[in-house]
């Protein structure tokens, strides 16, 4: 299990990734933040945090220049 937090003057973001052994991986996410772009911003930048802590070649840039 992975526990990932991201916390400063605009949003609040907590994020769990799991895999129990044979089992699918899951990851939850909770998120506050002061307006919709700041929240979503912040969901990436953890979300790009994972993706580098388990070697996974896509990063949230790919999704926002679709």
């Amino acid at each position: 299990m992975i526990t990932l937090t991201s916390k400063n003057k605009e949003v609040e973001v907590s994020l769990v990734y799991s895999q129990e052994l044979g089992s699918k991986p899951s990851i939850s996410i909770e998120a506050k933040g002061d307006l919709s772009h700041h929240l979503i911003e912040g969901v990436f930048d953890i979300l790009d945090k994972l993706a580098k802590m388990e070697n996974c070649s896509h990063q949230s840039n790919e999704w926002r220049k679709k």
